[in-house]
């Protein structure tokens, strides 16, 4: 896993490789929902960044055979994706830096579903 210093990233890669590798594993999109909501604090640019550094160790020939299949892969990076589309929109309404909490307000501000199908009801009520 990457370590930076005074940083989340760690902390984040470790849940979201649990999440992806557990018997009950989510969906992707609903992996990254709840990293957000677990993280409110952390930036969330830096949680698109622990989430890709997962997706490419999901990759590597060791990790894919430990039952996780490619699908499951490409739909984590497309997720990726998609958060940090959101990421870069929540920027440019209200500023650098956004933070996980600041995107999940704006998802629930604009009745997200993609990642908030999984979270409880009360997190997805403005």
């Amino acid at each position: 896993m990457t370590l930076l210093p005074g940083s989340y990233s760690s902390l984040i890669e470790e849940f979201v490789a649990e999440r992806s590798l557990s018997m009950e594993r989510a969906p992707p999109n609903v992996v990254i929902g709840e990293a957000v909501r677990k993280f409110p604090n952390a930036p969330a640019l830096e949680a698109a960044f622990a989430c890709i550094c997962v997706a490419s160790a999901l990759e590597q020939p060791v990790t894919l055979s430990k039952e996780i299949d490619v699908d499951f892969i490409i739909g984590l990076y497309r997720a990726i994706a998609v958060f940090s589309a959101d990421v870069y929109a929540v920027e440019k309404l209200y500023g650098p830096t956004p933070t996980c909490s600041r995107v999940l307000e704006f998802w629930v501000q604009t009745d997200e579903r993609f990642f908030t199908v999984g979270l409880p009801k009360e997190v997805t009520k403005g």
